[in-house]
């Protein structure tokens, strides 16, 4: 592979991603701002920022590529400031595979006839009427105006100056106010909001199909309700957490429990595990849920899983009615001749209020081999080995980090401290994990929190990834010149 196709790739990745802000009269936020009060289509917005993430990565220390990256940010940095956030803004609706109708990027320009130089140079044929400088091939426009630049990609639509002389006018309006605002306020290497009003309006789901009253019910919640998700790459650890700014009307409506008396994990036996997860509903209101968007939904599962009759005991609220909405799962495992786990479980269920009668109907087919099974007032509980059920002065050791499990809505674990990662044939990308230590998530009415913990916890995350990615990279092409 030939080096001018690297520095190709990168110098049109920073046409896309490089942006600063050196404006005294309107920052680059401000633009966004505007652009999304304007715009109800867009769905998802933010900011990257590029220049503290490539540095985190130690990207200058990278061999070849370093130099690459370092003399393209040197040439873009005399037109535009490499140093400042990404802003972007994504339109809906998204077609099956994830795509969205449109993706702006907004990029502030120190010199405006220095960035067209220097594109018109790498082939760029732009045109200009008035103050506006502009290029358009295909899906792609681009268009720079006085202290700001915007990319537009349109998937599979062609874009025109229009296209772009819209952008502008919307940019330059009225800023936004309230939780938008406080979204692009936040600090982090990434920030995400995401509008739950756009992404229902320009959905196309079975939603759409409920009769008025229920869509304007559904309307009512996603009105003004957003969620910001922050991306930060630390020594060791990378973590990504949510934050919900909901309408009250569908606050109402989280069947998320936030109450919690250790009930779970105090019923999923002993041992050291590799996997868990867990959640804690509150059911009724899950029922009222179902029951007034989605009243198939639980006729049609029964019917797929042959489960008509047990529907039928349960009456009118199947879900409250067999559940109290406590889950929990756990995976053990003991290493074996070959240095694979020999994966063992231990389960939960917490019972509803008619549930006791299914129960002792699945104690009869549940009762095999090593399989022990144990049924209370309260709940089920499934171990499938003996040596992992409950026994006194045991319990369920979970792994240093991940102590949230089981105390939170929906709490879930990987501990991979100790796994062969080898027996898991990882190919490409996946191969990363070999240098993580864990990975736990919990969620609750207010939001969620990943953490990605590294086995190494003294350095970047970003740079032990990256390095372990073109050291994969190198394995693959020994021996081939760049």
């Amino acid at each position: 592979m030939k080096i001018k196709f690297f520095i190709s790739l990168f110098t049109a990745t920073m046409l896309v991603v490089s942006c600063g802000s050196n404006n005294d009269k309107r920052q680059l936020r401000d633009y966004l701002s505007a652009f999304i009060k304007e715009n109800k289509s867009v769905a998802v917005f933010g900011k990257v920022d590029f220049n503290t993430i490539l540095n985190k990565a130690e990207y200058k220390s990278v061999p070849k590529f370093g130099a690459i990256i370092e003399s393209v940010l040197s040439e873009f940095s005399k037109s535009i400031d490499t140093k400042e956030s990404i802003y972007f803004a994504i339109e809906g609706p998204f077609t099956p595979e994830g795509n969205p109708t449109a993706f702006y990027a907004f990029i502030s320009v120190k010199s405006a006839d220095s960035l067209v130089s220097n594109l018109v140079q790498k082939g760029y044929d732009f045109e200009k009427e008035g103050d506006l400088n502009f290029y358009q091939t295909g899906e792609l426009s681009i268009g720079i105006k006085k202290d700001l630049a915007i990319v537009i990609s349109k998937s599979g639509k062609s874009t025109n100056k229009d296209s772009i002389e819209k952008a502008f006018e919307m940019s330059t309006g009225d800023l936004s106010s309230g939780k938008v605002d406080s979204i692009l306020a936040q600090k982090g290497d990434i920030v995400v909001g995401f509008s739950l009003e756009s992404l229902y309006a320009s959905s196309d789901t079975q939603l759409k199909k409920l009769d008025q009253i229920k869509q304007d019910a559904i309307k009512e919640m996603v009105l003004d309700s957003y969620s910001q998700t922050i991306f930060s790459f630390e020594k060791g650890q990378a973590i990504i957490e949510t934050k919900n700014f909901f309408s009250e009307a569908l606050n109402k409506r989280m069947f998320l429990q936030s109450k919690n008396n250790g009930t779970i994990v105090s019923n999923l036996g002993q041992g050291s595990p590799i996997l868990g997860l867990s959640f804690n509903f509150d059911m009724e209101k899950l029922q009222s849920l179902v029951n007034d968007f989605s009243p198939e939904s639980i006729s049609d599962l029964s019917e797929k899983l042959g489960m008509q009759i047990p529907l039928m005991v349960l009456g009118e609220n199947p879900l409250s009615g067999i559940s109290n909405g406590q889950f929990g799962f756990v995976m053990l495992g003991e290493p074996g001749k070959n240095g694979s786990m020999i994966p063992d479980f231990n389960a939960y269920m917490g019972l509803g209020n008619k549930a006791m009668p299914l129960a002792e109907m699945a104690e009869s087919y549940l009762s095999i081999d090593s399989l022990v099974l144990n049924i209370t007032d309260d709940g089920i509980s499934c171990y499938s080995s003996k040596r992992n059920s409950p026994s006194i002065g045991n319990r369920l050791i979970i792994p240093s980090g991940c102590e949230v499990f089981g105390k939170k809505a929906i709490t879930g674990f990987i501990n991979f401290e100790g796994m062969d990662m080898t027996t898991f044939d990882l190919e490409g990308g996946s191969k990363i994990l070999n240098i993580i230590k864990y990975i736990n998530l919990e969620i609750d009415e207010n939001g969620a929190k990943i953490s990605v913990k590294a086995k190494n916890s003294q350095e970047n995350i970003l740079k032990q990834s990256l390095n372990f990615l073109l050291g994969e990279f190198e394995s693959q092409i020994s021996g081939i010149a760049i």
